[in-house]
């Protein structure tokens, strides 16, 4: 238990660490843009996923959802 508590701690201080880490790697200007990107992505992602799991609920329904619309998307391509 000790071990898993002193890992713990250790993975939680390294992601602290990796931020600073990797802001101080790039200028300025790059890593405000790639910071910003990820943080839209982030509310994006965290605001559809209950949806996504509702969609996927039925995960037959899922895989002829992504099929009807890759075919809309072929017919489409070659019209």
């Amino acid at each position: 238990m000790v071990l898993i508590a002193i890992l713990r701690f250790v993975i939680s201080s390294l992601w602290g660490v990796l931020f600073v880490y990797v802001s101080e790697l790039y200028p300025n200007e790059v890593s405000s843009l790639s910071y910003g990107w990820v943080s839209i992505i982030g509310t994006v992602g965290a605001s559809i996923s209950p949806y996504i799991r509702l969609a996927t609920a039925n995960f037959a329904m899922f895989v002829m959802a992504i099929l009807a619309f890759v075919m809309a998307m072929l017919v489409r391509s070659l019209a």
